[in-house]
């Protein structure tokens, strides 16, 4: 989840706050101004995550828990240069400062709230309960929010443009984003339009038999260039990874051939790619009138690991389209084409351990 809160307004992007985004690495960003509703969605959404989580903090630093948590932490030690066998996963503590790690270095430890830690998901008899009341806590926030309107000013028109934020918790079996995603897929109309981004290539058979389902749709997909992928030159195992999302890519075109669908590979001399969303149009050769934006992928990982967030923007404004239009057009313009033959390139065939790791471990993609 990335997403960002300046008073009453909120920026939606997939970047996080490294460096490279602020230079040479291809996101997305949209800006939503004076929104009360949406920044208070957000900053309640943070907070009861942040509710059902371990807290990170440094050992050897003294002073109480946050207040929200003073009644009682709980802290998972790791305390470097400790046998492993006196090691306790988890530890009960009043507040009392954790011990310096021999050395001098500052060890670190995971705090939960008093009131989940009987429930710790580290622990196997307890798992099922902490998953349960913590996607009750999730969904509670969530639905509190639906059919809520931000209030307009006495002289504003009928609103023109629909927000709808949407989660995708898969340790907590909630899956909004994705089962929205899918839903926007399976309504487009014939002749429509529908271009999809992503940073790393990988989406679901579930994402594919929609796809599949929908043949009269104009496709267009975009994903990085191994040149333009953040794991390029990586050492050890890592390096491997371009190759197999160009594996990855072959394989969804052979499954899609007979569709109208193209894919195009991000490349840009000294910059990655990490760009993703979709953007939908009721005919291919108009703006589009709908937008996704936020942290998913599509892939394995969004569905079946990772905490995400995105926001569905949907809208009647002429200005608007023409603005989603200028940001799609200018992230494909900096893109080549991808096709089978691609694939088939000496440069771009896989080695067989990474198409061995790839069988093993595509859930992780």
């Amino acid at each position: 989840m990335k997403f960002y809160l300046i008073d009453n307004s909120v920026i939606i992007t997939g970047a996080n706050l490294s460096s490279d985004y602020f230079t040479n690495r291809q996101d997305r960003y949209i800006l939503i101004e004076d929104h009360r509703q949406l920044s208070d969605f957000f900053d309640d959404l943070s907070r009861v995550l942040s509710k059902i989580s371990f807290q990170l903090r440094p050992n050897g630093i003294s002073g109480e828990a946050p207040s929200s948590q003073s009644s009682g932490i709980i802290h998972y030690q790791n305390l470097e240069g400790t046998p492993s066998s006196s090691r306790s996963p988890i530890s009960r503590s009043e507040g009392a400062p954790s011990s310096q790690s021999p050395g001098g270095s500052l060890s670190s430890s995971l705090v939960m709230s008093k009131e989940f830690e009987s429930l710790s998901p580290v622990s196997p008899t307890k798992r099922d309960e902490y998953v349960e009341r913590s996607r009750s806590l999730v969904m509670e926030m969530y639905n509190s929010y639906r059919n809520k309107q931000e209030p307009q000013p006495s002289d504003a028109g009928p609103p023109n443009t629909w927000l709808a934020p949407l989660i995708e918790c898969p340790p907590l079996s909630i899956a909004i984003d994705s089962t929205v995603t899918k839903q926007v897929i399976h309504h487009a109309l014939d002749g429509s339009s529908l271009h999809l981004g992503t940073g790393y290539f990988n989406l679901t058979q579930d994402y594919v038999r929609v796809i599949l389902a929908k043949p009269s749709v104009q496709y267009s997909v975009l994903m990085a260039h191994p040149t333009a992928n953040g794991f390029l030159n990586a050492r050890g195992v890592a390096g491997g990874i371009p190759y197999a999302y160009t594996a990855l890519a072959a394989q969804f075109l052979s499954q899609v051939s007979a569709l109208k669908l193209s894919m195009f590979e991000y490349i840009r001399k000294g910059w990655t790619y990490h760009a993703k969303g979709l953007w939908y149009a009721d005919r291919s050769d108009d703006p589009p009138i709908l937008t996704l934006i936020g942290s998913s992928n599509f892939g394995e990982r969004s569905v079946r690991r990772d905490l995400e967030c995105s926001l569905l923007i949907l809208s009647e404004d002429v200005t608007l389209h023409t603005r989603l239009e200028q940001e799609k057009r200018s992230l494909f313009e900096s893109s080549e084409a991808f096709t089978l033959d691609t694939a088939r390139r000496a440069d771009r065939k896989p080695p067989l351990w990474v198409q061995g790791v790839l069988a093993l471990f595509r859930y992780y993609f």
